[in-house]
């Protein structure tokens, strides 16, 4: 397993309802890479699991054929040379003259019309037509895809910033950008004591009954 000596004070910090998400760019010469931890739920005083789902939710898309997904890796996290943590990392999945553009970027900068959440399957049509109108991409399949992966894997973060396209500077051209950010997935986001108060299919948990 690949290890990382970090700082604390480098590190972009996501905040939550579940906890604290600690993220790392790394890029000099040699290396383009994401590192990140799960959150870390205050009220619990634990790590949770969106690295192991990341980490599960890749491979199995892989196995199932899929060509573009992110690959993630485990790490181990030695932050400030006191904490070891559990992590993961991916290289970053832009070529030469290339950056990720976000449908919720291109929706801010009124380049589409921030609608579609809102207007259900008509509002899902229109921004696929959007879409393929402006940057002559069809997104349906890559889109549909998306959608039945986090079905699949109970992904509870998908949203506008991480579906999104790859600009060339260069070429003036445009490619989808692959599935990547699944760590909200395979309940990552509960404390494992939680489990105990899930419901059946006929009701609460009734623990008199032992069932």
């Amino acid at each position: 397993m690949r290890e990382f000596r970090l700082k604390l004070s480098d590190a972009v910090t996501s905040n939550s309802s579940d906890g604290q998400l600690l993220k790392w760019h790394i890029k000099n010469n040699r290396e383009d890479i994401f590192i990140k931890t799960s959150s870390f739920n205050e009220f619990n005083n634990c790590w949770l699991y969106e690295s192991y789902s990341e980490l599960i939710v890749c491979r199995l898309l892989k196995e199932l054929g899929s060509t573009n997904v992110v690959m993630y890796y485990p790490c181990k996290i030695f932050l400030d040379n006191n904490m070891v943590i559990f992590g993961c990392y991916s290289n970053s999945f832009l070529h030469k003259d290339e950056k990720y553009i976000s449908i919720a970027h291109l929706c801010k900068v009124n380049e589409l019309i921030d609608k579609y959440t809102f207007d259900g399957y008509n509002g899902y049509i229109a921004l696929i037509n959007d879409i393929q109108s402006k940057y002559k991409i069809n997104i349906a399949e890559w889109l549909n895809e998306h959608i039945e992966i986090d079905y699949i894997t109970l992904n509870q973060d998908r949203h506008l910033g991480n579906l999104g396209m790859i600009y060339n500077t260069k070429t003036k051209q445009f490619r989808l950008a692959p599935v990547f950010d699944n760590g909200n997935s395979l309940f990552s986001t509960m404390d494992i004591s939680e489990f105990e108060y899930a419901y059946s299919f006929d009701g609460p948990y009734d623990e008199a009954a032992g069932h």
